[in-house]
């Protein structure tokens, strides 16, 4: 190893330590964030509202479900009521890794399910214990709030996209909730960029011109505080997927699926007692959008 490629894997290790330090300690210190997730509750069932609507779209009885980033098993309730065949989950923090399994054992549906301890956007997947063994594939890849961190430099978005492929069913989807660039550099540049539920900070390198834009630190009220994330880079994505035969199927705001869910699943909207967001909730909806990517049979 060269030097060059030396200081880049330190650099990488440094970045996971961080990232990892930052999920264990929001998991341990739980409780110390009561009263800020009041402040967030509404906006945070409106986003289960929207991720069951994504999921309800794509994920069908007897799927088997590859789940990166998957935190504390927020989503596991969902796949539950959509009567998966198989659920693996993968997260670089063991703390929240234990708060899945708890939750997974309180939904009684350990049988179905596997967690691994692992960083997905950096380290191989393909044949790892606990996740997918030789010819076994995925009929669906989600990864929810949590793929830009394979923008950490093009080696890791090139290992994540190998991970998807070599992961992925021919017919299966790819879907991801990420960050939208543009609103964001948009919001900078305008001095936008917070309210008192989110802020953007720090963003880096420091120059006039967004395209030079690799990361930035942001804070959410209750969930992420001052955390380092990477602008996603969707075209230089959307090449590397279509050179594996991988396809865009949709590209949507999340404010956009918001309007259409409301519309197409009226007494869930109901069910959850989601309040109508007010305009500093829908400036932190506003900051993201769903891309769902489907490989050729």
């Amino acid at each position: 190893m060269n030097s060059v490629d030396r200081l880049n894997y330190d650099r990488k290790k440094i970045n996971q330590e961080y990232i990892t330090n930052h999920y264990d300690d929001i998991v341990y210190n739980q409780h110390l964030y009561a009263a800020e997730k009041d402040m967030t509750k509404n906006l945070r069932i409106i986003n289960n509202f929207i991720k069951t609507g994504i999921l309800e779209n794509y994920v069908k009885k007897n799927d088997t479900v590859l789940d990166l980033g998957c935190g504390k098993g927020g989503d596991l309730k969902k796949y539950k009521s959509l009567k998966i065949k198989k659920y693996v989950g993968v997260d670089v923090s063991e703390k929240s890794i234990k708060e899945a399994i708890n939750r997974a054992r309180n939904l009684k549906i350990l049988p179905f399910t596997q967690f691994c301890i692992k960083d997905a956007y950096n380290d191989v997947m393909f044949g790892v214990k606990g996740v997918s063994p030789k010819l076994q594939k995925f009929d669906v890849i989600t990864s929810q709030f949590s793929f830009h961190y394979a923008f950490f430099d093009d080696t890791s978005l090139k290992t994540s996209v190998s991970n998807i492929n070599e992961n992925l069913k021919p017919g299966g989807f790819f879907i991801i909730t990420v960050p939208k660039k543009n609103i964001i550099t948009n919001r900078i540049l305008k001095q936008k960029d917070h309210n008192s539920l989110y802020s953007i900070t720090n963003v880096l390198p420091q120059s006039n011109n967004p395209e030079s834009w690799k990361s930035y630190n942001f804070s959410l009220v209750g969930s992420v505080n001052d955390c380092l994330e990477y602008f996603v880079n969707f075209l230089q994505l959307k090449k590397m997927l279509e050179a594996e035969k991988i396809y865009l199927v949709e590209r949507t705001p999340f404010v956009s699926l918001l309007n259409q869910y409301t519309k197409k699943y009226p007494d869930l909207f109901t069910q959850m007692k989601i309040q109508k967001p007010n305009a500093e909730e829908t400036d932190v909806i506003g900051l993201y959008e769903v891309i769902v990517f489907q490989k050729n049979i």
